[in-house]
């Protein structure tokens, strides 16, 4: 009988003996120096399994895989179509040769990754499979992608990939001597790609800098999903505690891959935040001695990494007692040169990251990413408290420019009144400062224009029809006057359309003056034709130019019912912005822009409900590809939640219309209306996407609450009252504050009218006639008020 203690010994050296059995066997009395540390007895003890284990083998096992068990050997060796060149790379599982295709028309370098034979069981093809079908289904600009696979004539299975021409993460910033900026615009393709892994439900589960590689161009890519997990499969589940060890690499595990507890999406988030830190400063965050297993196990799970900015500036501290050399030649790190570029915003995004706990790290590696835009972006993350001194202290620094060129304008004035005292016989002087002062003037209505539009947008109404009125005085003066300056008359023009939008843009907070609207419009398009006509290649003169036009169009269907001359003007727009696009296919805003021509177009198109349809479904199409690339593009999401609401409404009118007695396709009208409510709800899940990712934009929710009014009808048709009454209590709710926000928005009272109106109709439907009534006075009294 075995006792308790050595039952216990004998189960942890069988734990550490089965993670060996994943490692080559080169490795294994290494991996068992690490697990075993000073314990000699338990080492011993798991020798002796691994001892056994290779009588047994060599004696059962068969001649079969002599192909791939001699696989140093493998050069020159045709495997499914490819000839193998030479070894570029080895795992616990398999090994990697460049290969190319044995055709000599068709010449194409891959990398072919074969299964061990000394490592083969039905555990390790059943781990091999599972690559194969991880990597089928990720096709991501960002990740080497899978191109072909099989089984050798021996039974062993391989796999075809993109061979990648690169170098590790870290090392290809260090080479290029690539600054703060652009170090975090490359982790943030490293970040798209393992969002779109997690999108597919798949954990990468070994993030490092030599899973990332970086190629000529800058474009990085993610490999080795040989240790990935399908979130949605069971593969393996029986054996996992055994791979545990097998399936990481400790430097860049998170704690829970350590202490083998369930690995979730929060894991690839950590090994993230620990290449982050690596890329930021140059060294690990943690520190080990030596590479003992219990040391490496105590640094991950209990020691509280230092702040990326502390280390580097001992760091640069420990460098100046050492040496005499400038900065630039100590390293070519630029925030190590700096840490104060790491002070604030960055550190805190990497320590939430790297927090123990996985429910306090980022909920997303989208929310991750979205922090690291904003912090480029001068904005406020998520990642530090939302304190009003920290949201002003951002505020400045983002607008330093309007600032410093008011204190221009400022001085400029002054300098003017003393130099007009002393010289006022100097004519050619007093021009001169005229015209500076012009300049500056100029500059600075132009940023705020153009910087400070978004804030003004959100605003009360009462401060945006001053800021209309004082904008229009202005701009009207400046139109008047006869200066032959390109520049200066693109700006006015844009500025025109700006004020326009806050005056009466369509399905955007307005004014609610479409007159002003048009007019200001007009003369922005004046402006733009004659410019273009002078200089038909200007890019930035021609997309303002299709701007307009699509203004106008928008304006001319939802003011006057013009539909064919707002056809004319989209259609306009939608020319130039395809010549734009063949111009610069990398330029998301024009991408962006054309979808939402298209589903302009979608809107005003009176012929049938197909091409209606077919419209924002080509919007949707064209945003694909753009927030494939910008996941958190709100203009995109913004459109694209405008065109599933459009599809939504055209399927509810479809289903009205088939219900009717003089048609009577009741079915075909219940599938118009579950295939509307399906939109609708696309649309919401966008908006409250939306309210994550801007709090504080009161559009969003009025949006979120406008489709959740749209869906009562609908659900009432379908019978789902409890439906009806949840979205009516979320969309009056929503109504109600912004009412309370902004007493003088009409919109605000307009949509509980609305509401009211819905909520009315859908108690009909559903035999509700009392309550029905209720709701039919409320909506009068809200019309009303």
């Amino acid at each position: 009988m075995i006792s308790q203690t050595s039952a216990e010994r004998y189960a942890q050296a069988k734990k550490i003996f089965f993670a060996a059995l994943e490692l080559d066997a080169a490795k294994h009395a290494e991996f068992i120096r690490l697990r075993c540390g000073d314990d000699e007895e338990l080492r011993r003890e798991v020798e002796s399994l691994l001892a056994v284990r290779r009588q047994a083998r060599d004696f059962l096992e068969s001649p079969a895989f002599g192909i791939v068990s001699d696989y140093k050997n493998l050069e020159n060796k045709i495997i499914g179509g490819y000839r193998l060149i030479r070894e570029i790379g080895e795992g616990g599982m398999g090994v990697v040769f460049l290969a190319e295709k044995n055709d000599p028309e068709f010449r194409r370098q891959v990398a072919l990754k074969i299964v061990k034979s000394d490592v083969c069981s039905k555990k390790i093809f059943k781990r091999f499979n599972l690559e194969r079908r991880i990597l089928a289904q990720l096709e991501h600009p960002n990740i080497a992608h899978l191109i072909d696979g099989g089984k050798t004539s021996d039974g062993m299975p391989y796999l075809v990939m993109e061979y990648v021409e690169g170098v590790p993460l870290t090392e290809y910033a260090e080479n290029h001597n690539l600054s703060l900026r652009k170090r975090l615009e490359l982790f943030r393709q490293v970040c798209a790609a393992v969002s779109f892994a997690h999108r597919h439900a798949v954990i990468h589960r070994d993030l490092k800098p030599s899973n990332i590689l970086v190629t000529a161009d800058g474009q990085v890519k993610l490999l080795d999903f040989g240790v990935a997990k399908l979130l949605s499969a069971d593969t393996l589940q029986s054996r996992e505690t055994a791979t545990t060890f097998r399936a990481m690499t400790p430097e860049f595990a998170s704690p829970e891959q350590i202490k083998g507890e369930p690995v979730t999406t929060a894991s690839d988030i950590y090994s993230l935040g620990i290449v982050l830190y690596k890329l930021l400063t140059g060294i690990h965050p943690y520190k080990t001695k030596g590479e003992n297993w219990n040391e490496i196990v105590r640094a991950a799970c209990e020691v509280e990494p230092t702040r990326p900015s502390s280390v580097v500036a001992s760091k640069i501290k420990a460098q100046n007692l050492k040496t005499k050399e400038s900065k630039k030649t100590r390293n070519s790190n630029p925030a190590i040169a700096n840490p104060k570029l790491l002070r604030g915003d960055l550190d805190n995004i990497v320590l939430k990251a790297l927090r123990k706990t996985p429910e306090r790290r980022y909920s997303s590696v989208e929310q991750f990413s979205e922090d690291l835009r904003r912090h480029l972006e001068g904005l406020p993350v998520s990642a530090r408290p939302n304190t009003l001194f920290y949201r002003t202290q951002k505020f400045v620094r983002r607008n330093r420019l309007p600032a410093a060129l008011t204190a221009l304008v400022i001085l400029a004035m002054i300098g003017g009144i003393v130099a007009a005292s002393w010289q006022a016989g100097r004519a050619e002087r007093e021009r001169a400062r005229a015209e500076r002062r012009f300049q500056d003037v100029r500059t600075l209505v132009n940023s705020f224009m153009f910087e400070l539009n978004d804030e003004i947008l959100k605003g009360q109404t009462q401060a945006r029809e001053l800021v209309v009125r004082r904008a229009l005085e202005y701009l009207n003066r400046l139109a008047a006057e006869p200066r032959d300056d390109p520049s200066l008359r693109r700006e006015i023009a844009v500025a025109y359309l700006k004020i326009g939008d806050i005056q009466g843009k369509p399905y955007s907070p307005n004014l609610g003056n479409t007159d002003g609207a048009l007019e200001s419009y007009e003369k922005a398009l004046s402006i733009l034709e004659t410019l273009y006509d002078s200089y038909p290649e200007n890019l930035e003169i021609k997309r303002n130019l299709a701007q307009a036009y699509s203004s106008i169009g928008s304006l001319q269907e939802t003011r006057k019912r013009e539909t064919k001359t707002a056809i004319q003007y989209l259609e306009k727009s939608r020319e130039l912005l395809e010549t734009l696009i063949a111009a610069e296919p990398k330029n998301l805003q024009n991408r962006r822009m054309l979808a939402e021509v298209y589903k302009l177009i979608g809107d005003v198109t009176k012929d049938t409900t197909e091409n209606k349809i077919a419209a924002h479904q080509k919007a949707l199409e064209i945003l694909g590809e753009l927030l494939l690339i910008e996941p958190t593009n709100v203009k995109g999401l913004t459109v694209a939640a405008s065109c599933y609401q459009r599809i939504g409404t055209a399927y509810k009118n479809q289903a009205e219309v088939l219900s009717k007695k003089s048609v009577n396709d009741v079915q075909g009208a219940m599938n118009s209306y579950r295939i509307a409510l399906n939109n609708f709800n696309k649309s919401l899940s966008i908006y409250h996407n939306l309210m994550t990712i801007e709090p504080s934009n009161s559009r969003h929710r009025r949006n979120a609450a406008d489709i959740m009014a749209m869906s009562l009808p609908v659900q009432a048709n379908l019978g789902d009252k409890a439906g009806v009454i949840k979205d009516y209590q979320g969309a009056i709710e929503i109504f109600g504050k912004l009412s309370a926000d902004d007493p003088k928005n009409f919109e605000a009272r307009l949509d509980i009218a609305f509401t009211q109106d819905y909520m009315c109709r859908s108690l009909v439907k559903l035999g509700s006639a009392d309550q029905a009534r209720q709701f039919c006075r409320k909506a009068v009294d809200s019309g009303n008020a």
